[in-house]
C-alpha cells in the first residue's frame, strides 16, 4: 500500500480484512481505485473525528469496493474460460464441477479458491482442446481396428491417444473411435 498512517484505524477488525484483499488484488493486478478512495476517506476521517461509527463505515465501503473489484476480475476470468469452452465446443463433468466450484467461491467471496479452481479449469480446458489422435505415415506395419487390415509402412494413418491404429481412410470414413475420440 502507499504510505498512508494506518494507526488510527490498525486495531479494527475490518481493517485486517482489507489488507488482505488489498495483497490479494495487488498481487493478481487489479484496479483497486475505488477502495483505495474510500480506505483514504476513512483515514481522514478518523484524523479528525472521535466517532468510530463513521470511520467504520467508510473502512466497510472501502472493504466492499475491493470486494466488488475482485469480484468483476474473477468473473471476468470466469466467463472468459466459459465462452472458450463454448466457442470449443468442449465439456467434461470434471469442467463443470470445477466452473462451478470456482463459481459459488466467487459467490461466497473465497477469492483464492476461486481463483484455484479457474486455473485448474484453464488447464483442464487446454488439456481438451490438445488433438485426441494424431495422423502420420506407418513405420512399420499395424492392424487397422475397423477393416482389420494392415496398414502398411508409408500408407497413411491415425492413431488414437487410446493406442488403436487405423488407415486414415477408414478413420476419416468411421468418424470415431470406440474410445469416442472423434476424428475431425
Amino acid at each position: 500500500m502507499e504510505q498512508l498512517d494506518f494507526e488510527l484505524v490498525k486495531k479494527r477488525p475490518v481493517f485486517h480484512e482489507i489488507q488482505s484483499l488489498f495483497v490479494f488484488g495487488e498481487k493478481l493486478g487489479i484496479d483497486l481505485t475505488a477502495g483505495m478512495r474510500d480506505l483514504k476517506k476513512a483515514l481522514r476521517v478518523a484524523e479528525q473525528v472521535e466517532s468510530s461509527k463513521l470511520v467504520d463505515e467508510y473502512l466497510i465501503k472501502a472493504k466492499k469496493a475491493f470486494e466488488k473489484s475482485i469480484t468483476d476480475f474473477l468473473l471476468t476470468k470466469f466467463y472468459d474460460l466459459d465462452k472458450d469452452m463454448k466457442s470449443n465446443s468442449l465439456s467434461s463433468k470434471d469442467i463443470e464441477y470445477c466452473m462451478n466450484s470456482a463459481f459459488s467461491a466467487i459467490g461466497i467471496r473465497h477469492f483464492e479458491l476461486a481463483l484455484t479452481n479457474l486455473e485448474q479449469c484453464r488447464k483442464q480446458v487446454e488439456e481438451l482442446k490438445k488433438p485426441k489422435f494424431e495422423k502420420s505415415q506407418a513405420a512399420e506395419p499395424v492392424k487397422c481396428f475397423i477393416c482389420m487390415g494392415k496398414v502398411k509402412p508409408g500408407f497413411p494413418m491415425v492413431k488414437c491417444n487410446c493406442g488403436k491404429t487405423y488407415h486414415e481412410p477408414c478413420a476419416m470414413r468411421a468418424g470415431k473411435c470406440e474410445c469416442g475420440v472423434v476424428f475431425k
